[in-house]
């Protein structure tokens, strides 16, 4: 009967992990407070949903001047509808080694000077699931905002400052297995 006990602490101490809080799908950089320009470098981070339990997320970083609405085939936003694509990366998920190409902690921003101050840009990572590895069927988009973008005094370029962050919304649309989180930011413009 000694035994039962330790075995049912261990049992309670995993259980509160497992209850444990568990943030996914969310573009957690650039953070509030961070200031980007034109050309400049700005911080990313990003916590997949592994939706499908897979060992590697692939995701796919975009800026543009629209909410992305689909996809194409091969999954990435339609020519002419987005301004920068910053890659094709793998996240490693349940502690794995990470495989190349892993997410990069900062992206740079390109030049957006021909966008007027107020005008709102999208940043957006696209989630795929593995093929096989998911079920077909009814996917999430969830819209992330780093809303209302304020402008700075920059010595240089085009500045914005990024305010907050909170998800704005989610919906169910059809999609060949990918996620899309959106990030709108509104532009500024700069005095010199």
């Amino acid at each position: 009967m000694h035994f039962l006990f330790p075995s049912i602490a261990a049992l309670a101490g995993l259980s509160a992990v497992a209850a444990a809080p568990n943030v996914k799908r969310s573009i957690t950089a650039p953070s509030t407070g961070t200031s980007i320009s034109s050309g400049e470098s700005i911080p990313f981070n990003y916590v997949d949903s592994n939706w499908c339990h897979e060992g590697y997320t692939p995701i796919t970083l975009w800026l543009s001047d629209a909410a992305p609405t689909g996809l194409n085939a091969t999954g990435d936003l339609p020519d002419g509808t987005y301004i920068a694509y910053f890659g094709r990366y793998l996240i490693a998920n349940f502690g794995i080694p990470a495989m190349q190409p892993v997410p990069p902690t900062s992206v740079t921003i390109p030049d957006i000077s021909c966008y007027p101050a107020g005008s709102t840009l999208y940043f957006s990572v696209v989630e795929e699931a593995q093929e096989g590895t998911c079920p077909g069927g009814i996917l999430t988009i969830v819209v992330c905002t780093v809303a209302d973008l304020k402008p700075i005094n920059c010595c240089w370029g085009f500045c914005f400052k990024v305010l907050n962050v909170q998800p704005l919304s989610s919906r169910n649309i059809r999609f060949n297995q990918y996620r899309i989180y959106t990030m709108p930011m509104r532009a500024g413009s700069t005095s010199l």
